[in-house]
């Protein structure tokens, strides 16, 4: 994806601007860069109370990238931070195996009509349960994203032409003027 496309994705979803834009593979060992990054980014133009959430939120997602991209495939991952006044969203794009597809769905099926008590409910009676898959997470990223930002993140999922492969596109809204408050 080119840079004129993810300005193409900011009118789109009216945002202003791009404030961070990564494109490559996310790996578990390039996190940590893309988090130093990223905070230097949100301490501009976040406020303090919101800071530790959207870095929470962020490194949610991140690790899910790095944990659930499709390490046989080798295409790249991106990861944007758009803005628009005192809102703002992180967006991302991977590939996934068919699993990994069936688990996002089936997550997304379950929480997509949860209200904040029941996401937090989810999340604790996940966390809990103990259970960690072959990945070393125990599922819960989504339901942690929908958790802290009291919204279900908008999700796409198409098929790769001539692949068994999927590209799995999130976009996660951080609504500062909707009045959220920290969970």
């Amino acid at each position: 994806m080119t840079y004129n496309q993810f300005n193409s994705l900011s009118v789109k979803h009216e945002l202003d601007n791009i404030k961070l834009l990564y494109e490559g593979k996310i790996s578990v060992e390039c996190v940590d860069d893309l988090l130093y990054i990223l905070k230097r980014t949100l301490e501009q133009i976040c406020p303090s109370k919101q800071y530790n959430r959207s870095l929470r939120v962020a490194v949610e997602i991140l690790q899910n990238i790095a944990k659930h991209a499709d390490n046989a495939n080798e295409d790249e991952s991106h990861f944007a931070l758009f803005q628009s006044g005192k809102d703002w969203c992180f967006y991302t794009k991977n590939t996934l195996n068919n699993k990994d597809k069936e688990v996002i769905e089936s997550t997304y099926d379950k929480i997509k009509h949860y209200d904040v008590n029941q996401l937090k409910n989810a999340y604790r009676e996940g966390l809990a349960s103990n259970e960690i898959n072959e990945k070393g997470g125990a599922g819960l990223g989504l339901i942690d994203i929908a958790y802290r930002t009291k919204q279900i993140p908008d999700y796409i999922i198409n098929a790769i032409s001539g692949s068994d492969k999927y590209e799995f596109q999130l976009k996660v809204n951080m609504n500062w003027s909707e009045g959220q408050k920290a969970a």
